[in-house]
């Protein structure tokens, strides 16, 4: 959150967080951008340095004393954003950014329900995949729900306890558009557009089958309940390449390396690699 902006930001991971982060970073002319190699953290690509509060510069909501937790929430002179994603892309995207590039960074118990799917010639099955992980994410969404990347949008606003004044929506631009302008505005500065592609280039139609969008239906039913959003229609079957013998070793090098905190550098190389190999 930030006070010169009076802005209270409840993030939603894989929902523009790391460039509105960034936009109220620099709103608050606090945001201090990394010095990637000197960073102590033990993250894998640039965007995750963004959410550290070394960089970001925001103070957290958790700090502030209880009389001014209730004026933040209730006074007509403070903002309160967050943005919500599809669920459908939300999910897709927290399985590329979460599973595939940094699954060895998620808690033991999330991890014991991932896996790949190789096809006969030893290289990831991306289709195959997708469709594992959400099949184990219906059956231990519990477990799933233990990690912010995999838990309902719902539980992390709580809009049933804070009155927004912005509820933007990321398949809208404008809206982020609108927001930003506003913004800038708001504070007297022009604030640039901050975008993070933290993807691998795999889009919803490239793995979502009628089935798995039937379970992604249940499980974050709130979601679409609350939100407004609706059923999307896919068909009963997609075709995908997998992925490239060489993405497919680099992938599990990028695993094996994320693991070790000692090897983080590398690992930012690995995931370099990677992305520019995975539609090899």
């Amino acid at each position: 959150m930030g006070f010169a902006s009076r802005v209270l930001y409840l993030p939603v991971t894989k929902a523009a967080s790391t460039s509105m982060k960034t936009m109220l970073g620099e709103a608050e002319e606090r945001f201090a951008p990394p010095e990637l190699p000197f960073m102590p953290m033990s993250t894998a690509y640039f965007a995750d340095f963004v959410h550290s509060p070394e960089v970001h510069g925001l103070r957290p909501y958790r700090e502030l004393p209880l009389k001014s937790k209730r004026m933040v929430l209730a006074s007509p002179d403070w903002w309160r954003v967050t943005v919500v994603r599809d669920p459908y892309d939300r999910i897709v995207s927290s399985w590329q950014n979460r599973v595939v590039m940094l699954g060895a960074v998620l808690p033991a118990e999330i991890r014991s329900h991932l896996g790949f799917v190789f096809d006969g010639q030893g290289r990831i099955d991306v289709v195959a995949s997708f469709d594992a992980f959400v099949r184990q994410l219906a059956a231990h969404r519990q477990t799933f729900f233990i990690d912010d990347h995999f838990r309902p949008q719902s539980r992390m606003i709580r809009p049933e306890m804070v009155s927004y004044t912005h509820l933007l929506r990321l398949e809208d631009p404008s809206s982020l558009d609108r927001f930003r302008e506003d913004l800038s505005l708001r504070v007297g500065k022009t604030l640039q557009e901050a975008s993070y592609n933290e993807g691998l280039g795999i889009r919803t139609s490239d793995v979502m089958t009628a089935p798995l969008a039937a379970l992604v239906e249940d499980v974050y039913a709130e979601d679409f309940e609350l939100f407004g959003y609706r059923s999307r229609t896919f068909p009963d079957q997609v075709v995908r390449e997998p992925f490239s013998a060489e993405a497919t070793k680099l992938a599990l090098f990028l695993h094996d390396i994320v693991a070790d905190r000692e090897a983080r550098r590398g690992a930012r190389y690995a995931l370099k690699e990677l992305r520019s190999r995975v539609g090899g």
